[in-house]
This record gives C-alpha cells, structure tokens and sequence, in this order.
C-alpha cells in the first residue's frame, strides 16, 4: 500500500471518532436550546393573555436578554471546545504525515492553528459563509426572532401561558435538529482546518489533497461531484464542509518522493440497498453509484436526473453549478436541450 493510501485510510477512519465526538457537542447543543424553552417560561405570567401592550414588551425584553445571556454562554463554551480540539486534530495530522512520509514535520503554533479556526469562513450556503462566530450568532439570532414571534402570536390569539409554552417548546423541537446539525458541521469544519494548517506548514510534503465524500445514499450532489477530485491547496481551493451537515474530509497528497510502499489500493466503505461493503480507496461517488440499483439511483438523484445519468449523458458533476448550486431540471434542460429531447424528458 502507498504511503498516500495509509494516509487515506487513516484518516476515512479518523473520521468515523470525529463524528462520535460531534455526537457530544450535539447534547450540548440540545442543552442549550432547553435552556431557551426555560428562558421563556420563567417570564410568563398566569394572566400573559390580559398584560398590557407595554407590559408584553418589557416581558419580551426580558425574554430575550435571558436569551442572549444563554446564547453568549453557549457559544463561548463551544469556541473554547475548538480551541482545545484543533490543537488535538493538528497533533493527529503531523503525526499521521511523520509516521507515514517517514520525514520530519512541522507542527503549526497554537495561535496560527486558532487564528485559521477563528477567522477563516465556511461556505456553508451558495452565497453566504459564516466563521464560527457569525455561524453561532445567526443561529441564536434567528431562535430567538422566532420564540419572541411565537410568544407575540400567542397572546394575540388569546393563549394560555401553559398553551405558549407549549407552541415554544414544539418550535425547540426543530431548533434542536438544527443546533445539532450545526454543532456537527462546525465539528468537521474545525478538524479540516487542521488539516489545511498542517499542510500549509510543510509544502514541502504535501501542497494538494483529496476531496473524499461519504459513499451512501444522504450525500449531497456537490459533495458526490467532487469525491476524488484532487486539488492544490491554497485560500481559494474548495474545501469542506460544502453545506450544513456536511461529512465530506480531505486528505493531504504527499509528493512522490515521500510516497513509499507498494502501489496496493486501500479500501473506503460504502451504503447502498445492499448494506455495508468495502470498495476500492480510489472508488469515485459517480462510478460507484453506476453500479447501484435504479431505485438506489432514483432514491439519491430523482427519476429524471437517474435516467439522465444511468444513460450516461450527463454526469454528477453537471447536476451542480460552478457555486455548488444544485440545477433544476428546467435549467439542466436549457443546458442539454438534446439529450432531453433524446430521452423523452
């Protein structure tokens, strides 16, 4: 096996604790939207339904400084989590390079590892990023828009402070998801940035990756599109997470001189109808899913886009735009008007 195979393999499996440990931050995160559901009721009264207007607004001032406290805490708890977990993931990356490249390497300063986590962004939408910061404080800001409308609505309904509690409690059920969701992503994101630091320390070693995507029928087109693309590294580069929830790593590419060991491909596992398998390293997302079932393919693309590509006109690459943007079929259509045509679409 490669010396870049090793790295590969490791790091496919470092990724299965990095996701058990998001599980963690994602309690975490479960806790601090429970404290938001208390915020709340703390501040209702039995008789919410008859205050005055300008009582209701002193109570939804309070309702949402006890918000902001609870949120400054909450984030403040996470960005001190990181802080301590990339110092972790960038002893995991020389490591990995020194053991395997069987050459010195340079470990990154704390401060250079926690100013890439602080500052850098994360793509996480076609047209916006967010760092750590902004990401926690967009979430909270939205939460807690949304429970003081919530709040708003129930009283001009007439509603009971139980039957509030209970609408915002309902709300906390979706924000919960959402919290988790976001804990997950900022957990990868924190450990690429590692992993970017790392290499940037020793161009010498490595100065490009690999995108690896998660072989399973919940990957995004985006991510499905570039598993097994290799880029140089540098600022502009495309680099996980692509979206919310995002699973896919990368993984650096040390240069042939540092490449020892036979030319023995590692294996990645796979999800499909037919369970868990062990494929190729090599295997892309698109050349694996043409072996999958129709209805596997029909369940992760959608009818029109699986026959569009188990005919093998157009690729998953093409399925996204140049932003990550997944197309829509009308705008597929316009751009391969022909094979439309051709295949009756």
């Amino acid at each position: 096996m490669s010396t870049n195979d090793k790295i590969e393999d490791a790091i496919t499996r470092h990724q299965v604790f990095i996701m058990r440990y998001s599980l963690g931050r994602e309690a975490v995160a479960d806790e601090y939207v429970a404290r938001l559901v208390e915020a709340v009721e703390e501040r209702l009264g039995p008789d919410i339904a008859s205050v005055s207007p300008a009582r209701l607004d002193q109570i939804i001032a309070d309702v949402l400084s006890d918000i902001k406290e609870r949120s400054d805490e909450y984030e403040k708890s996470v960005v001190d989590e990181m802080l301590e977990f990339i110092g972790y993931e960038s002893d995991f990356n020389v490591n990995l390079l020194d053991f395997n490249a069987v050459t010195e390497v340079a470990a990154p300063a704390l401060g250079i590892l926690q100013a890439a986590m602080l500052l850098r962004r994360m793509p996480l939408e076609p047209t916006k990023s967010y760092t750590i910061n902004e990401a926690l404080r967009e979430y909270s800001g939205r939460k807690s828009r949304q429970i003081v409308q919530t709040v708003r609505d129930g009283v001009t309904l007439g509603q009971t402070s139980q039957e509030i509690s209970s609408n915002v409690k309902n709300l906390t059920k979706l924000q919960q998801r959402q919290a988790a969701t976001l804990a997950r992503t900022i957990t990868n994101y924190v450990s690429i940035q590692a992993r970017e630091v790392v290499m940037r320390e020793n161009p010498d070693i490595t100065d490009s990756y690999k995108w690896i995507a998660t072989l399973d029928g919940r990957t995004s087109l985006i991510c499905a599109s570039r598993d097994q693309q290799v880029f140089k590294e540098s600022n502009d580069s495309p680099k996980p997470p692509a979206h919310f929830n995002c699973r896919s790593t990368i993984t650096p590419i040390v240069k042939d001189e540092f490449d020892l060991g036979l030319d023995i491909q590692g294996r990645r596992p796979a999800v499909s109808d037919e369970g868990v398998k062990q494929v190729k390293g090599n295997t892309s997302y698109e050349s694996w899913l043409r072996r999958q079932s129709v209805a596997f393919q029909v369940e992760v693309l959608g009818v029109a886009r699986a026959k569009l590509f188990r005919e093998g006109r157009i690729s998953i690459g093409r399925f996204v735009d140049e932003q990550g943007r997944t197309l829509t079929l009308d705008q597929l259509r316009k751009l391969e008007p022909i094979v439309f045509e051709d295949l009756g679409i």
